[in-house]
């Protein structure tokens, strides 16, 4: 008697919760960008009601970095992927500032995801 009253409280709560809502697939952004030595490129921002998983960035030198929202995230340290909600901000950031210093190449690859209620 127990268990049935217990299967049956799990399955009221499970049918009452809500979630945020189901993702469905949009599009893939993929890009390239250049990055200066000790410059930061522009934020992306994850529009309303989407959802952003970042699923690689590929680096020429260890010296780039993710910028998610205001935290700093190794690449080369780092695993993938990375889910933004709507409002959250990425950018790349190249911290290599030494003598000789060029010009890095970073591209990267994101799925975006609607929210539908």
């Amino acid at each position: 008697m127990k268990k049935i009253l217990l299967l049956l409280s799990i399955l009221f709560i499970a049918l009452g919760a809500k979630a945020q809502g189901n993702l469905q697939f949009n599009q893939v952004i993929a890009g390239a960008v250049s990055i200066s030595p000790g410059s930061v490129t522009g934020a992306l921002i994850v529009p309303t009601g989407k959802v952003w998983k970042i699923e690689n960035v590929n680096f020429s030198n260890t010296s780039i970095g993710m910028q998610i929202n205001s935290l700093e995230v190794t690449i080369n340290n780092c695993r993938f992927p990375f889910w933004l909600k709507a409002g959250d901000t990425f950018s790349l950031r190249n911290t290599y500032t030494g003598t000789g210093a060029s010009a890095y190449i970073c591209q990267y690859s994101i799925i975006e995801f609607n929210i539908i209620p």
